[in-house]
Order: C-alpha cells, then structure tokens, then sequence
C-alpha cells in the first residue's frame, strides 16, 4: 500500500534556555523516492528565534523510514509563563506518500523566570506645597510580556485639593519601571506639613502582583 506518514515528538516538554525537541516524521513503508515533509507551526509561542526556532521542513530519504527536525527554545529575560508549539504537517511530497490523517505534535516551552512582583518607591519624599513633584515609581522583579497595570490609592492628612496625582501607573512590556507623579497645589492657608500616602491596590496583566504590602508617604511641607 502507499506509505502514510506519521509525527512525533520527544520530549514534549522543554525548558526555554536553548533545550531541544524532535520531530521525527515516520513513514508506514520505505519509498523509492525522498519524502519531503512540510511542517506548519501555531501556539502561543512565537517563532521566527523569538521563542524557538524550527525547520519547515523534514526530509525522509529513499529507502529510509523516518527524517528529523529540532525545535530549540530561544532563552529570554521576560516572564511570559509556560508557551506551546503546536507543529502540524501541513503537506506531503515524493514517494507517493500522504499524510496519515491529521498529525499534530504540541511541545510545551516551560518559563524558567518566576512571576513578576511589583513594588513602589518615591522620590523625593518631602516637597514643598509651591507645585513642586514627587515621582511614584512602580518596579517589576523581572520584565513582563505584557503590560502591567499598578492601581494606586491615596490616603493620608493631605486632601484631594492639596495635590494631584494619577490613580495608576502602566509598566509597559518588557519594562521594567513605569512612573506617576504627585504634584502639590499652592494655597494660601496655614495647614502644617500634611502627608500623602501612596498604596497598591490592586495589579492586573503581565502576570504580576503586589510584592507583600507596598506604601509610599510623601510629605508636603507648608510654605
């Protein structure tokens, strides 16, 4: 009969610092004739050396039953978490071979960066009323593949007319930092030095939360 051609892989699992997975393509009954094999990639993992790099194509040689391919993980500095490929044979040429119904190999690239934590920081911590500015920094432990959204509320003596400041901060991705600032407001009444306080309340994308429990206070000083 024609010879139909299968797809395997092994191992189907990798870490993403350069581990290598095989595609072998396995033919029923040798040819007379190579066998080329064309492989589509999909997933959640990006190819082209972004995630992996792979070959399009598997030869089987006449009078051979199986050809190869690698899949190699490309390491990265950013958490993405754990990505697939999923390697299809999107055709069969030579030998009078075919397909063996759908064949599909998924392999799984297993992140080795743990999950983003973010904390906060500000500088300078005392400002004076005069519309002077204290920047809030928000700072991820390792980079994300997506953008990070820190969410922060304020409290303290300090009242909204006092002061102006953003509600949240966006880490874009592949950062590492993103920055808001406070920025007080003149007035010509005595109110004593009075205190901004800045909490995380909540994070959201990237994978990301909040390292422990983070707190900034600022103090705006009377003129």
């Amino acid at each position: 009969t024609a010879p139909s051609v299968t797809l395997s892989a092994s191992p189907v699992s990798i870490d993403e610092n350069a581990a290598v997975s095989v595609l072998t393509a396995t033919l029923s009954v040798a040819t007379s004739q190579d066998v080329t094999v064309n492989i589509g990639y999909t997933g959640t993992a990006s190819g082209s050396g972004t995630d992996y790099t792979a070959s399009a194509t598997i030869t089987i040689l006449a009078g051979q039953l199986t050809g190869t391919t690698t899949i190699t993980s490309v390491e990265d500095l950013i958490y993405e978490g754990d990505e697939t490929v999923v390697a299809d044979i999107t055709s069969v040429s030579g030998g009078g071979a075919s397909e063996d119904g759908s064949q599909q190999q998924t392999i799984t690239i297993t992140d080795n960066e743990t999950a983003p934590s973010v904390t906060l920081s500000a500088s300078p911590v005392s400002i004076d009323e005069n519309a002077a500015v204290s920047t809030l920094t928000a700072t991820l432990s390792v980079a994300a593949s997506q953008d990070v959204t820190v969410n922060i509320a304020y409290t303290g003596t300090a009242s909204g007319s006092d002061y102006n400041a953003s509600a949240s901060i966006t880490i874009l991705a592949g950062q590492l930092t993103g920055t808001t600032t406070i920025t007080s407001v003149e007035d010509l009444i005595y109110e004593g030095d009075e205190t901004v306080v800045a909490d995380i309340a909540s994070v959201s994308g990237g994978g990301a939360s909040e390292d422990g429990s983070q707190q900034q206070a600022v103090t705006i000083t009377d003129n």
